[in-house]
């Protein structure tokens, strides 16, 4: 019985074994390229200037919904920074005509329904989710709130209020400092896109203000309504149409937005915060926009370069190798116009001119040879994936559509971009970092004690030291 338990366990082991060592070794396999084919939103045309993208989804009995207007932030005063969000705000929460601010979150909450609202820098949008069976309700209390916005004064002291503890609590984050304060060097401090709100302009936004904003830049403007869920798309493409019968849908403003150009000169700029025992750096320039015909490629060298993460240079160099730094890696922010090209890392003190060097030595690298097929391979493949599982929702590929719409981007984006990113050799990195990053033209920003960091960073160039501006 003995030796028959073993026969069986050699042989069992056996049939274990001889797969495996049949394997090929995994470097070696090859696999086919991810398919993508998009799903494709329905698309109707409710007018001039107004669009309907959705998606029918049966799977579960939930319907959501964004309406996106053209015009954001941009259309602020420029001494009452925040009146677009405030409006935007005051449309979901201050009420209707026909129901009080409370009543609206009692029935909301009774249907199991949420509308929010809420302003961007191009674009204002108004979000509504809602079971099937409430939808018709929810629905009418937003148009109710849309059409016949009460705007309650209590309500806009209250987002007041909220808005200005927000601004109290704009620096308790290092880094969000850093991505703050390194925009007003790129950009100046009095460019439209980086206008922040103040507790000064927020004091002086009053009743009168909320209802011009919605009056001039909200009400009639161009709409896109973005939809998926568990309805009929030409029922609900004639809801919208019933619902904004008279919407004027009017072109959107043409805004006067000077054209982006650098504003502090290359150089140190060291905001002193004494109380920090790290140090946040960020460095970088003007980039691109995102509708230039380089993108794919930008986004491939980036993704080499600090944006991928354990692959990229960057995470390997300062963080793995040399362990200067937790958070370290490079990206690219959009805009109306360029929007700024930036690497940071936030390090001990002591080692900020190390990190420091090692970033700005990897950029310059990157502009001098190409980088290798290896790496160019892993960004490609790194960059197909997370765009293809990014649109594999009903709901993300909708709203997407949508916003790309909005954008200006091609019909095609969505369907071409993986098969733009395959083509992209490693010259064409080097390309894209010639003509667009330049190592010798950087700001750097660095935030911390001045005391113990002007000495380490004025090897990179004179220091100007600044203290933190007031929230």
């Amino acid at each position: 019985m003995k030796i028959l338990k073993r026969f069986f366990c050699i042989v069992i082991a056996a049939a274990l074994v001889l797969p495996l060592a049949a394997q090929k070794d995994p470097k070696t396999l090859k696999y086919p390229d991810l398919e993508f084919k998009p799903l494709k939103p329905d698309h109707v045309s409710i007018g001039r200037n107004f669009d309907f993208y959705f998606k029918e989804n049966h799977e579960a009995p939930t319907i959501t919904l964004a309406i996106i207007i053209r015009g954001g932030s941009l259309l602020d005063p420029k001494d009452k920074p925040g009146l677009s969000q405030l409006t935007y705000q005051l449309l979901a929460t201050g009420g209707s005509k026909t129901l009080m601010p409370e009543q609206v979150e009692e029935q909301l909450d009774f249907l199991g329904s949420s509308i929010y609202a809420y302003s961007g820098t191009e674009y204002g949008q108004i979000q509504l989710s809602s079971l099937v069976k409430n939808f018709d309700k929810t629905w009418e209390i937003l148009m109710n709130l849309l059409l016949e916005p009460r705007f309650a004064p209590e309500r806009l002291d209250l987002e007041k209020k909220k808005e200005i503890e927000s601004i109290l609590r704009r620096w308790d984050q290092p880094m969000m400092v850093g991505f703050t304060l390194f925009q007003d060097l790129v950009y100046g401090k009095d460019y439209p896109e980086v206008q922040r709100t103040t507790r000064k302009g927020l004091e002086a936004i009053g009743d009168k203000d909320i209802h011009q904003f919605y009056n001039d830049h909200l009400r009639n403007r161009a709409i896109i309504i973005a939809a998926t869920g568990d309805f009929s798309g030409a029922k609900l493409a004639d809801k919208i149409k019933t619902s904004f019968f008279g919407w004027k849908a009017q072109a959107p403003e043409k805004l006067d937005i000077p054209k982006a150009k650098l504003a502090a000169k290359p150089g140190i700029y060291l905001i002193d915060k004494p109380d920090m025992n790290q140090a946040v750096i960020m460095m970088g320039h003007l980039g691109i926009n995102r509708l230039d015909a380089d993108i794919a490629e930008s986004n491939v060298f980036n993704a080499i370069y600090g944006s991928g993460a354990f692959n990229s240079r960057l995470w390997r160099e300062v963080r793995s190798n040399r362990g200067l730094a937790y958070s370290v890696g490079s990206q690219y922010s959009f805009s109306t116009d360029r929007g700024p090209f930036a690497a940071r890392c936030q390090t001990g003190i002591g080692t900020a001119g190390e990190a420091t060097a090692l970033i700005r030595d990897a950029l310059k690298a990157m502009t001098e040879k190409p980088p290798s097929e290896e790496e160019v391979a892993l960004a490609k493949e790194s960059l197909i994936n997370v765009f293809v599982f990014s649109y594999q929702n009903a709901g993300r590929i909708v709203y997407q559509s949508g916003a790309q719409d909005f954008y200006g981007f091609p019909k095609d984006y969505m369907a071409t971009y993986p098969d733009r990113i395959r083509k992209i050799t490693a010259d064409d990195c080097l390309k894209v970092a010639q003509e667009y990053l330049h190592p010798e033209k950087m700001v750097y920003f660095v935030l911390g004690p001045a005391q113990k960091l002007k000495e380490p960073m004025q090897t990179f160039g004179p220091v100007e030291v600044k203290p933190l501006p007031e929230p």
